[in-house]
Formats: C-alpha cells, structure tokens, sequence
C-alpha cells in the first residue's frame, strides 16, 4: 500500500472514532431548533417586505 493509501485509511479510522464520540440532537431537539429557525426566517422576510415597501412608498413620493 502506498503511503497516501495508508493515510487515507488512517482517516477513514479516525473520521469513524470521532462520529461515534458525536451526541447527536433528538428529535425533539431537531423539530424545535427548525421551528425557531423557520420562525426567524418568517420574521426577518416580513421585515425587510415592510421596509422595501416603505421605501419603496417614499421613493414614489419623490420622484413622482
């Protein structure tokens, strides 16, 4: 085996031992971080929907 073969495999070890140290969420964790995100996301969409739609007034207003 070459040495790049031998560093591969050596990686590929390594990646598995530190998968099985990862806690990964439950589902309950899962569904409520989603939740929180797609509620940001609402939020921060309407947002910047009322701000484009204000200046987008006040720029009418000026120009004519």
């Amino acid at each position: 085996m070459t040495e790049k073969g031998k560093n591969l495999v050596i990686l590929a070890q390594e990646a598995k031992k530190e998968i099985q140290r990862v806690v990964w969420p439950t589902r309950p964790e899962t569904v409520q971080t989603t939740a929180i995100v797609l509620a940001a996301v609402l939020v921060v969409g309407l947002m910047l929907w009322l701000i484009d739609t204000l200046l987008s007034w006040a720029m009418s207003g000026v120009i004519g």
